[in-house]
């Protein structure tokens, strides 16, 4: 578990989550799940340089994956196109008009 500046967390519902490393002492992983959040929290993330920079240097990594609107940070970093994606039904529209190049698929259902 990681976060941007390697203290603890706490969620939109008040949950506190304690990484054990940032982004800059993180280990190399295998794999890498982006959670996904409140739309809004999401898109203000999606913003964050440092934040989608990480991602991307993260791109050669076997598996990396996003949990509902986490597909968002993928975008911004460059991650989904081409590839076949979806995320929560009600911020699914906005996933495709902002990355345009990423086909979306509108059945809500995982992709293979």
């Amino acid at each position: 578990m990681i976060s941007e500046s390697g203290k603890t967390i706490k969620t939109h519902i008040g949950t506190k989550v304690t990484p054990d490393y940032s982004i800059n002492d993180s280990p190399t992983f295998d794999i890498l799940l982006i959670p996904g959040g409140p739309l809004r929290a999401i898109q203000s993330i999606s913003k964050n340089k440092k934040i989608i920079e990480w991602i991307k240097s993260q791109k050669s990594i076997e598996y990396i994956c996003s949990v509902g609107t986490g597909a968002y940070l993928l975008g911004e970093a460059g991650l989904l196109a081409g590839k076949k994606v979806t995320t929560h039904h009600l911020a699914l529209k906005l996933l495709q008009d902002k990355y345009p190049d990423t086909p979306c698929d509108i059945s809500g259902k995982s992709c293979p």
